[in-house]
């Protein structure tokens, strides 16, 4: 069972909002740790960026931890504001039996804890996310605009309105060892891993 922050609190509403940035980005995966019969209808989707993370490889192991990261040279801004700021999605809707699930399943190498997210765009229900979009989720985000919504920290203005700064819920990685140096990948995981996820193969 994953530790909690006692920061953590739900919404008004009852609700919880988390980010996800690994295995759990698969809609066909969090509808099965969640046991959705509907792919989780009741869940909104969207892109989002958590900046001054990193989300390591696990050794041994095909899902990532987070962490925050380390001052990093890089060859330009751009690839700088990239290289620290991990790319995902603020799942928003969860309710309490869903957060007690997602508990269980993240184990206790993980912490539960708010951070600060830059949350693009608007949400899209988890039953009607694609499966054979789900490579290119990211493509939109070159290094280039990473930099440029990081600057512009969820400014209401030109293409980057319906960009805003949240206060989510994440999972963050508890153990001081096991993370290896190299970044996880979400497109290898979706080609390479995603199928024993869905199938409960993996978990």
């Amino acid at each position: 069972m994953a530790a909690v922050d006692p920061a953590c609190a739900a919404a008004q509403d009852g609700t919880y909002a988390c980010f996800f940035y690994g295995t759990l980005m698969h809609p066909q995966v969090l509808a099965r740790i969640l046991a959705c019969a509907d792919g989780g209808a009741h869940l909104g989707v969207q892109v989002a960026l958590l900046p001054s993370y990193v989300a390591h490889r696990v050794s041994h192991a095909e899902y990532p931890g987070l962490a925050p990261c380390r001052t990093a040279t890089a060859a330009s801004a751009a690839s700088s504001a990239a290289a620290s700021c991990v790319r995902g999605v603020v799942v928003r809707g969860l309710t309490a039996h869903d957060v007690a699930a997602l508990d269980a399943f993240e184990g206790d190498e993980y912490v539960r804890a708010p951070v600060q997210a830059l949350v693009l765009g608007a949400p899209v229900p988890n039953s009607l996310r694609v499966a054979r979009d789900l490579p290119h989720l990211f493509a939109h985000l070159s290094p280039e605009r990473i930099a440029r919504l990081l600057q512009q920290q969820g400014e209401q203005r030109g293409e980057e309105s319906m960009v805003r700064r949240e206060t989510v819920q994440t999972y963050l990685w508890r153990d001081g060892e096991g993370l290896l140096e190299q970044e996880w990948r979400w497109e290898h995981f979706v080609d390479a891993h995603a199928r024993r996820w869905v199938s409960g193969e993996r978990n």
